[in-house]
Formats: structure tokens, sequence, C-alpha cells
């Protein structure tokens, strides 16, 4: 937008300085019209002079407008820098939000590995303490069965 701005005001300067130039030359052509005498040399080289000064005002102006257009793109230059430097801020940050979620996810899966492990001993534990009391209750049910035995005999 500063950058539309300012071409802006360029291009309306440069279009008053040439519109000023066709008015002087408009205005010197309808004297001239109105007056069709031969000018004397004094006034040719007044003609001239003034032909001389607006042909160095437009070409000052065009100079100017030349160097606003040269800063003019060297903003925009400076900013399409930015913008690249902002995408690759972008992408690397990115990256590494990216390797985040990947270490999370590798140590979520190690410890579910590990919750797993503990919850499958957890259920051995549980299993061998039932096997042992099952086999404590059939140990002690033979063994009152023999002392019932014995006893009959």
């Amino acid at each position: 937008s500063s950058f539309s701005s300012k071409a802006a005001a360029a291009a309306a300067a440069a279009t008053r300085a040439t519109a000023a130039a066709a008015r002087a030359a408009a205005k010197a052509a309808a004297y001239k019209a109105a007056h069709p005498r031969i000018q004397t040399a004094e006034e040719l080289k007044a003609d001239a002079e003034e032909a001389l000064l607006a042909m160095e005002a437009e070409q000052r102006e065009t100079e100017r407008l030349s160097r606003q257009l040269e800063i003019e793109e060297a903003h925009v230059e400076a900013s399409r820098l930015e913008m690249q430097k902002l995408e690759v801020a972008k992408r690397e940050a990115a990256a590494r939000a990216e390797i985040a979620r990947l270490d999370i996810a590798d140590k979520r899966s190690k410890y579910e590995v590990m919750e797993r492990a503990r919850d499958q001993k957890v259920q051995l534990e549980q299993r061998a303490r039932e096997q042992r009391v099952e086999l404590e209750r059939r140990t002690k049910d033979e063994a009152e069965r023999r002392r019932a035995a014995d006893e009959e005999r």
C-alpha cells in the first residue's frame, strides 16, 4: 500500500509537470496564432530558454520518478526476502513440531509397552497365587482324605 500510494503520488506529480508544460506550449501557440508577427531575436531566445527550462524540469521529474521507482523496487525486494525468511521459519517450526509429536508418540509407545508388561506380570503373579492357593487347597483336601481313610482303617 505504501508502494501504491507513493507510485500514485509520483504519477500525479509527473502528470502535473506534463500538464504545466502542455499549458505553457498551448499558451505560446495561442499567443503566436493571435500575433502572427516575426519574433525578435530576444523573443526567440526567451522562448528557447523557456522551452529549455520546461525540458529540464521534465528531466528532473523523470529522474526523481526513476529514483522513487528504484526505492520502491528495493522495498518490494526487501519484503519478498522477509516473506521468504518467514516461510523458512514456518517450515522449521513445523519440522520441530513434527519431531516433538514423534518423540511424544515414541515415549507413549514405550510407556504403553511397559504398561502391558506390568499388566501381564500382575496377571501372571495373580494366576500363580491362585494356582498356589488351589494347590494348597488340594493338598489340604488330599491330606484330609488320607487322615479320614487312615481313621477308617
